[in-house]
């Protein structure tokens, strides 16, 4: 039997970070927001729409839990077992180990085109989600991209570094 008591700590961690930041409340509470707010004070806030990172928060939850259910089987059986008064083995681990670790992999892709190359994959699956009627909220920043505006950003930041 291995120990996995680090990985769940980590990822029930996780994933009270993505259930903390869905909510405005909930994220005055959260420790990694807090510790970030404190690290930009000073700079002028950059909001972005709420409906799409809602939606990435809810797949990374849901990647987190799966892992969380990986990690800890028999933990998870016993739990479901007294809620429910089922009889489920608790020595057998219901999640391929593939899954698992191909959605942590999964993850850190979202999480490096997230903070790296600024692309949301949530915000892409909101916006299909929308395109394909399942939700009936639009997003206008994740739709309506103004190339010519990213690209006169860019051409000012590269101008403001050649001047230093």
């Amino acid at each position: 039997m291995f120990d996995y008591s680090f990985q769940t700590k980590l990822l029930v961690y996780a994933l009270i970070e993505m259930l903390l930041g869905m909510s405005t409340i909930g994220a005055r509470f959260s420790p990694t927001i807090l510790l970030v707010s404190f690290l930009v004070i000073g700079r002028k806030p950059e909001w972005k729409p709420i409906g799409p990172k809602r939606c990435a928060w809810i797949i990374g939850a849901s990647f987190i839990s799966v892992c969380i259910v990986f990690f800890n089987p028999d933990a998870v059986a016993l739990w479901v077992n007294n809620l429910l008064g089922t009889n489920i083995p608790v020595d057998e681990n219901y999640v391929p180990s593939w899954l698992a670790l191909n959605l942590v992999w999964i993850c850190l892709l979202f999480m490096w085109l997230e903070a790296i190359v600024g692309f949301c994959a949530g915000c892409k699956i909101y916006a299909l989600l929308v395109k394909i009627g399942i939700v009936n909220r639009h997003c206008e920043a994740c739709e309506n991209i103004d190339w010519d505006e990213v690209k006169r950003k860019k051409q000012q930041r590269l101008d403001k570094k050649n001047k230093k």
